[in-house]
């Protein structure tokens, strides 16, 4: 027996239609034809391994498949109410052909189900009709309705995949598929049409043909298709359907059956009841809106490159299994999450995205949304820490009354989330420590409404979470983790002139009206010298209590760096931003890289001498003038006393201040004060120390 590899070149896993399409072939052969055929998909394409060779798959369809029998009583348009199409189910039920058999006997009942309603049912009564057809039934009308929808104690629960129990507005799936069938087949005789071959061909092949219908409804499943500017056209203006890919793709869509899956633990969320379907985000890709976190949510589709049995396939759907922790995914995010661990069944390479949203005036449309891989990620972890606050943020940006710049807020921490999910990048960890600290910045400037919701500070953050995803190797990160690192009396970071933290830094400090703010609270917004003034001014002040500013350092910054800082070679909107990102990093190592190219500034030199919380005369104490006077944009007088206490300390000489003066303007002296707070290594102190007394020497000399 020969095995054939048969491209479907007609499936395409970037489209709804197609990939049910895929599907329902695969299921129909397996069930029909050849139970040994297996499936994967290759280059964005479904393949076939199976001892049917191009033409006997083709006569397979033609001669002998016999269709699923998708009929939905439950709904208008159904083809069961007076005011109905009833043009396919009259001709399926006098046809005496048996591949239409099975059909034939589900409509019976169907129609024998609703002979006494006038209309379709409502609420009690459609449920109670659907519980009679789920307990009475066959068997082989069971998976449609599985699929189509599911019974809680109750209400009726509508999986997103199949619209509102197999329709879409008045669209009904089931009267279509009969019509299509009736379209391609003989009814009496259940023959092929003449036009069946070249649409098959076009269906499974991708084979050009001139027998395409128009304005065909297919729905949500092909948005291409579905009407509107961006439908394919053929050069008459009508849009095109190939009846065989509706056909097809509801008999794939049999595959999703929600009483399969094990766990209906989606009680918030009827759409997510369904196998790896769950809530929509308008995030994390380029066409997002808020607009687009429909009711109807997401469903993920998944790929694998392996061949694969049927049963196989089946049992995978049945499962489930894309897990986020011990939980099935329920959001975009724990789906993303759930693939970038291990809660995903063996052999999948990844996950087809679609969403179901409002396109094309009010038409929901199976919008492709992305390839997610099925990998493991190291960067996980940081959205898995985070994932409890932001889902905390994002339920109080979703209550009434929020602000509605709190939604935007939201909706750019979650695309942050998955994009660092989708391609864990530095620049993406980046900007989601960006975004979490611009949501916990909100939360902060709406002390009233954060109370409310109580919202809490962001998380500590390990610093081995981000170590390896962010490679700091510029002198903005250089600044940046050494400013955040800085410790202060009682372990106070720089982080606590930003951040109003209660005593055990688990909530914020509350007030009579919510977050509170104190004079403390310095550091806003990112102009770097500003906040770096302030802040050290404010230290000052709490020094009285507190102790000396910044007592420990973790990180140095070079004193090449200091210099280029001085000189405004640094990008310090980043710098700041970037600092304010990584004050919830709670570090545990140290690094002090040597200096290797820098010259002597003199004024900073003399001045971070005089300021140094190490100073290297024994017994001397420091006090804030030097950095007060800075602050305050007087360079002249902070540099003479800058000048004095160093000479108080045995320095040979002193620099000319009024010569040095001129080169401390206002702004230039913030600046230099920003410096001072800067953290050096003590081999660096010791170098300022030693060359500025050398410069001393030759200056007396002279």
């Amino acid at each position: 027996m020969t095995i054939q590899t048969i491209e479907l070149a007609g499936c395409r896993v970037d489209v709804l239609a197609h990939y049910l399409k895929a599907l329902g072939i695969f299921r129909l052969v397996a069930q029909q034809a050849d139970d040994e055929v297996r499936g994967f998909w290759r280059d964005s394409r479904f393949m076939l391994v199976t001892r049917l060779n191009e033409a006997e798959l083709s006569e397979f369809f033609l001669q002998r498949y016999s269709p699923s029998p998708l009929v939905a009583p439950w709904n208008g348009g159904s083809g069961f109410f007076p005011k109905d199409n009833k043009a396919a189910v009259n001709a399926i039920l006098g046809s005496s052909a048996p591949r239409f058999a099975s059909y034939r006997s589900v409509l019976s009942r169907a129609v024998e189900a609703t002979k006494a309603l006038r209309e379709s049912p409502k609420e009690d009564e459609k449920r109670g009709l659907i519980s009679n057809i789920r307990a009475q039934w066959p068997d082989e009308a069971l998976p449609w309705l599985d699929a189509a929808l599911s019974l809680t104690d109750d209400s009726v629960r509508y999986p997103a995949l199949l619209g509102t129990g197999g329709n879409d507005g008045r669209l009904d799936f089931t009267n279509n598929f009969m019509q299509r069938l009736v379209e391609l087949f003989d009814p009496a005789t259940g023959n092929a049409g003449p036009a069946a071959k070249n649409l098959l061909g076009n269906a499974l092949f991708g084979r050009a043909t001139a027998s395409l219908e128009r304005d065909l409804a297919i729905g949500q499943f092909l948005p291409g298709a579905a009407g509107g500017a961006n439908a394919t056209r053929g050069f008459d203006g009508d849009s095109l359907i190939n009846p065989w890919d509706f056909i097809l793709a509801l008999e794939g869509a049999i595959a999703f059956q929600v009483a399969a899956v094990r766990r209906l633990d989606s009680q918030q969320l009827a759409q997510a009841a369904a196998p790896f379907a769950v809530r929509g985000a308008g995030a994390g890709y380029a066409s997002a809106t808020a607009a687009d976190e429909s009711a109807r949510g997401e469903q993920w589709l998944p790929v694998w490159e392996a061949p694969a049995g049927w049963p196989a396939f089946f049992r995978l759907v049945s499962e489930a299994r894309l897990l986020s922790g011990r939980d099935r995914a329920t959001t975009a995010l724990d789906a993303a999450l759930a693939l970038s661990q291990t809660g995903v069944a063996r052999g999948l390479s990844s996950f087809q995205r679609f969403g179901f949203i409002e396109r094309n005036g009010q038409a929901n449309l199976a919008v492709p949304l992305g390839t997610w891989t099925v990998s493991l990620r190291p960067t996980a972890s940081l959205v898995e820490l985070v994932e409890g606050w932001t889902s905390a943020f994002q339920r109080a940006a979703g209550q009434s009354g929020a602000p509605a710049s709190a939604g935007r807020s939201a909706r750019r921490l979650q695309a942050a989330m998955l994009n660092v999910l989708a391609q864990p990048v530095a620049d993406r960890v980046e900007h989601l420590l960006l975004r979490l600290a611009e949501a916990e910045d909100f939360a902060i400037r709406r002390g009233k409404w954060a109370a409310e919701q109580r919202l809490r500070p962001l998380p500590e953050i390990p610093e081995a979470v981000i170590a390896n995803a962010l490679p700091m190797d510029t002198q903005e990160w250089e600044v940046a983790r050494a400013l955040a690192a800085l410790e202060g009396p009682a372990s106070s970071t720089l982080r606590w002139n930003c951040v109003p933290l209660s005593s055990s830094n688990s909530s914020f400090d509350a007030g009579a009206n919510g977050v509170r703010l104190t004079p403390s609270h310095v550091w806003r917004g990112e102009d770097l010298v500003r906040n770096l003034c302030a802040v050290g001014v404010r230290r000052l002040i709490d020094a009285h209590s507190l102790g000396w500013p910044f007592a420990s350092a973790r990180f140095s910054v070079r004193l090449e760096t200091v210099t280029a800082f001085l000189e405004g070679h640094l990008d310090e909107r980043l710098v700041a931003a970037r600092t304010r990102a990584l004050m919830c990093v709670k570090w545990s190592s140290r690094q002090h890289p040597p200096s290797t190219d820098w010259a002597l500034d003199t004024a900073y030199a003399a001045c971070r001498l005089a300021w140094s919380e190490r100073p290297l005369v024994p017994d001397a104490t420091a006090d804030g003038l030097v950095f007060k006077l800075l602050a305050r944009g007087k360079g002249r007088d902070a540099l003479n006393a800058a000048l004095r206490r160093l000479g108080a300390w045995g320095y040979r000489s002193r620099v000319d201040a009024r010569r040095h003066a001129i080169a401390l303007p206002p702004g230039a002296a913030r600046r230099l004060a920003a410096a001072l707070l800067l953290p050096v290594s003590n081999r660096d102190l010791s170098a300022l120390d030693h060359s500025l007394r050398r410069q001393t020497e030759v200056s007396a000399s002279a």
